[in-house]
């Protein structure tokens, strides 16, 4: 099953504008434990795109890619360092893309600003 985790560092284009949907989402780190809710979805229905929407112990909520939980009924595991803090971000802005997970990209702007993107809202960036 393909998660569409990818590592490398490169440099993208915003080609959508999206807003943040929460101002203090889910963060935890590797081994906290979170509770897992029964809300289950797959990004844009694509299969290994799966996230949980889940709490940490502070009341904070957000998506949690499924790959970097283990879950034991409704008590997940953090696999590793974990914020669910999404970016808000303005066409034409270029970003450095972290990292790829299940049509997702954490991202750092300009301004040093770190989030989540959607993947369909950026475009591979044009040397200047």
């Amino acid at each position: 099953m393909a998660t569409n985790d990818s590592t490398a560092p490169h440099t993208a284009t915003v080609s959508r504008e999206w807003t943040a949907s929460a101002a203090n989402p889910l963060a935890g780190r590797t081994g906290e434990r979170v509770t897992a809710t029964d809300r289950v979805e797959d990004w844009r229905e694509t299969p290994g795109w799966t996230w949980r929407w889940c709490r940490d112990s502070q009341g904070r909520e957000g998506w949690a890619p499924e790959s970097l939980l283990t879950v034991a009924g409704s008590i997940a595991t953090l696999r590793e360092d974990y914020d669910a803090r999404e970016l808000t971000v303005a066409v034409g802005a270029r970003l450095t893309v972290e990292r790829e997970l299940a049509g997702w990209a954490f991202c750092r702007a300009e301004d040093g600003a770190r989030g989540w993107v959607p993947l369909e809202c950026l475009a591979p960036a044009m040397d200047k």
